[in-house]
């Protein structure tokens, strides 16, 4: 078994450390005066409910004062997360098991995390979101959980979540977890799953990545194995407010940044931590949209339609991302020539079902969705 970390050391500094304690306690200073005047004062027409208002407010006030070694001292690897929760008793007693394929190969390390059987028929290829900065949190585990057991209930088939692990930023930057999620894709295939039974999943920076891999199948990308050879389409793919574009100089970042918990200084950040400085623009410059899906022309997207039947979209009304969103659903949908749906969560910021999933709330029509998508999708 390989032994790399998802967020590997330099850890964080004394100082650093001192500082997040300070920072963190700042923070839950500023989430409870959001509280009150959440509870005081009458909440615009569709708001998010006070305890998104509250949580986005603690992340937002944590997250966007500090650095990337102070945000990995909010949890464990991505590794390390899933081995705790596999082996918690709600896990244990739904028949949940410890498994864990490395997966690594031509020098690059990776590791598939299972939610479910890995002999399941059907497949959901889960690649997490946080920034490409942070490693997965439970509350994700959770929402994969939940899909799973929702999907494989409604289609009548059997389905297992294969995790994908990669390393967060800034240790490695793009395009490598791109391509530790081509290896993930390739040993899928290669263990004779039929594209048609995989979907993709990916939350706000995994839905970068999934889409950077569909781009890779289009118009390979330099340095990245080619995608295994396949003779028909993928089932799926599962966008929940996917990261299009690094640029925040859209107007529902002005808008809605009191509102969402990703404002402009920590997206700006973590585009910068993910990506390096200058690269999107090189990118751009040399006709490369693997990093930036937003800003691809609709040719580029042409043939999707051959690589995957259907792209769901999600997208929060409160959402900093929205506007980039919006404007790569319509892109996608001109140039594929596949089935694309958006559906908008009306009071719903960035990613927000992970987060219900963490507080216990109901369903939203995002969760409801996706997992309707999911159904469908390996019914067919």
């Amino acid at each position: 078994m390989s032994t790399f970390k998802s967020n590997p050391p330099p850890p964080a500094t004394v100082g650093e450390k001192l500082a997040m304690v300070y920072i963190v306690a700042n923070a839950l200073r500023l989430s409870f005066q959001q509280y009150l005047s959440a509870s005081l004062f009458s909440l615009p027409p569709k708001s998010p409910p006070r305890g998104v208002l509250v949580a986005s407010a603690t992340f937002r006030n944590t997250f966007s004062p500090t650095n990337w070694r102070q945000h990995h001292l909010t949890g464990g690897s991505t590794s390390d997360t899933y081995k705790k929760w596999i082996n918690e008793k709600p896990q244990k007693d739904a028949g949940y098991k410890y498994e864990v394929e490395d997966i690594s190969s031509e020098g690059m390390d990776t590791r598939i995390m299972w939610i479910g059987k890995p002999t399941a028929k059907k497949i959901i290829m889960y690649i997490h979101g946080g920034g490409f900065v942070l490693p997965i949190a439970t509350h994700m585990l959770q929402m994969a959980r939940y899909m799973r057991e929702e999907s494989e209930k409604a289609s009548g088939q059997e389905v297992a979540v294969a995790v994908v692990e990669y390393y967060c930023a800034p240790a490695k930057q793009f395009p490598t977890p791109m391509h530790q999620g081509v290896l993930a894709l390739n040993h899928l295939l290669a263990k004779g799953i039929a594209p048609s039974n995989i979907s993709f999943m990916g939350d706000s920076a995994g839905g970068h990545c999934t889409m950077s891999i569909l781009s890779h199948i289009l118009h390979p990308y330099p340095g990245v194995p080619h995608v295994s050879p396949i003779s028909e389409p993928f089932a799926s793919a599962i966008l929940l407010s996917p990261w299009v574009c690094m640029d925040t100089s859209f107007e529902s970042f002005k808008k809605f940044s009191h509102i969402d918990y990703i404002t402009p200084e920590l997206g700006g950040y973590w585009a910068e931590c993910a990506l390096g400085k200058g690269t999107t623009e090189a990118e751009v410059a040399a006709g490369r949209f693997h990093a930036e899906a937003m800003k691809a022309p609709e040719e580029w997207w042409n043939g999707l339609d051959r690589i995957v039947k259907f792209v769901g979209i999600t997208v929060g009304a409160w959402e900093t991302l929205s506007e980039s969103i919006y404007e790569f659903a319509k892109r996608i949908e001109a140039g594929s020539g596949t089935k694309v749906e958006l559906v908008t969560g009306e009071q719903e910021v960035h990613d927000q079902p992970p987060m219900d999933f963490l507080k216990k709330r109901p369903a939203g029509v995002v969760t409801l969705s996706m997992a309707k998508w999911l159904s469908e999708s390996f019914r067919e």
